[in-house]
């Protein structure tokens, strides 16, 4: 385990402490009760605004060349941001953690560019399903047309068949972001 290999590395106890959502590890860490966490990019920068000697120390690999995914329920002829735009107010979408990079912020971003607003365009606000793997769950489902989430989710639940994409099928990836 992660935290033995801290332990014996820094002489010092090391404990792992699980989380429910994003915004707990953040209020965890600027109130003192986290010393080291993991975060993404727009949690850490959370962190950092709210603990000004937080220091960043390590970034994983694939950090640096990250991508979310758009997907989609079957039956609708959405293969591209273009034509998300043909039929926009009568779509529904999901993204997941409303403090997530990957789920909700960059895709945001990327459609923003695209000029599709989501506050706007939808049919109504959009939603925040709290989890990546929730967010396909819910489009697959057809409780929403649309969802934005992490690249490595969908790609694994593909992957693992946990995800019917005869009911649910990505039709964009952003760009890459760090």
């Amino acid at each position: 385990e992660f935290s033995d290999y801290l332990t014996r590395q820094l002489g010092v106890t090391v404990q792992y402490v699980p989380s429910v959502d994003y915004a707990a590890v953040v209020t965890a860490f600027t109130q003192g009760d986290l010393q080291l966490a993991f975060f993404g990019g727009l949690t850490g920068v959370q962190a950092r605004l709210q603990n000004q000697d937080a220091e960043v120390i390590a970034q994983r690999e694939e950090d640096a060349d990250f991508h979310s995914k758009f997907i989609v329920r079957a039956g609708l002829p959405i293969y591209s941001l273009d034509d998300l735009k043909i039929n926009i107010g009568e779509l529904y979408i999901t993204f997941g953690s409303e403090s997530s990079t990957s789920g909700h912020l960059m895709p945001r971003q990327f459609i923003l560019q695209a000029g599709i607003d989501p506050e706007d365009d939808f049919k109504s606000v959009p939603n925040f399903s709290g989890s990546h793997d929730l967010t396909w769950q819910l489009v697959a489902s057809c409780s929403y047309d649309i969802g934005a989430l992490n690249e490595q989710v969908w790609d694994r639940a593909v992957r693992e068949k946990r995800v019917d994409t005869g009911k649910a099928r990505e039709f964009y990836t952003t760009p890459a972001y760090f």
